[in-house]
């Protein structure tokens, strides 16, 4: 129960509901859980985030152990319409990448272990590197950007390799779906691996199926 009279329902799709849902007040605690839900709470299981942790293409941070159980399940029977539309992308192993070094702090939070950082409670943007799954703060990834150098790993990265971790505005959104469609033109996957070709071969007669007029 909030101490506005409101209650926090748990559902497949992490909805808040409340007494009086046309309430500002009310919409400001939604947003206020959500923001910090997506630090904290892995969408496609409903379960607290843990290690293992992965993330897709769209910056979404989710528990491997759900990716799993996820792509073992092919009818999606246990997923919500919502989950189903957030994640069709992932459909293999290829489409996410392990963080390397997120780490369990205090109280079962999650942090970057570069900077000490918990996520969801600081104002810091993290970022990952794709090619070598490093969460990096965005200020110290700008630091790099003239040798282009994993501060952790050492590993050499380009542009493209990185992903914004939870964006939150359309122009985030935006670099991220520019940067898949330029990575399926080039045949690589989201964890900068090489597609294969019978995947790229299904994904191109989907295409071309879509593009095909109706008689």
């Amino acid at each position: 129960m909030g101490a506005d009279g409101g209650s926090i329902n748990k559902s497949k799709n992490l909805i808040i509901s409340s007494k009086d849902e046309s309430s500002a007040v009310n919409d400001h605690h939604g947003k206020e859980f959500d923001a910090l839900s997506r630090w904290t709470i892995c969408r496609l299981s409903n379960k607290p985030l843990r290690l293992p942790i992965v993330s897709d293409y769209k910056g979404n941070l989710l528990n491997k152990e759900a990716v799993l159980e996820w792509l073992l399940t092919p009818e999606k029977e246990d997923y919500s319409g919502q989950q189903i539309e957030m994640f069709k992308h992932i459909k293999s192993l290829k489409d996410i990448v392990d963080l390397g070094n997120v780490v369990d702090g205090e109280s079962s939070v999650l942090k970057c272990e570069v900077g000490d950082e918990v996520f969801g409670k600081s104002t810091t943007q993290f970022e990952y590197i794709a090619s070598c799954g490093h969460v990096l703060p965005h200020k110290l990834l700008e630091q790099t950007s003239v040798d282009k150098r994993c501060p952790v790993c050492d590993g050499p990265y380009s542009e493209i390799d990185i992903v914004t971790i939870n964006p939150c505005f359309e122009e985030e959104h935006n670099k991220l779906e520019q940067r898949a469609r330029r990575l399926r033109n080039q045949g690589v996957a989201h964890n900068c691996k090489k597609i294969s070709v019978g995947r790229k071969r299904k994904a191109s007669s989907v295409d071309s199926s879509k593009k095909r007029p109706k008689k």
